[in-house]
């Protein structure tokens, strides 16, 4: 398979590595995320084209 057709992708933990972890987010308004965090996503998808999977373990 050539490189230019493998997907890369990234798992990425949510709570505590990208969001804020608190006590069970109800509500999309009171989901904090960590400092850096989207523009770090952004770079990873955009830049480097990475496909992202956010897993809430």
């Amino acid at each position: 398979m050539d490189k230019k057709q493998m997907n890369r992708v990234v798992f990425l933990d949510r709570d505590g590595t990208i969001n804020v972890d608190v006590e069970y987010v109800h509500k999309i308004e009171d989901l904090r995320f960590e400092e850096g965090a989207l523009e770090g996503l952004r770079l990873l998808q955009n830049l480097h084209g990475y496909k992202l999977i956010i897993i809430r373990a």
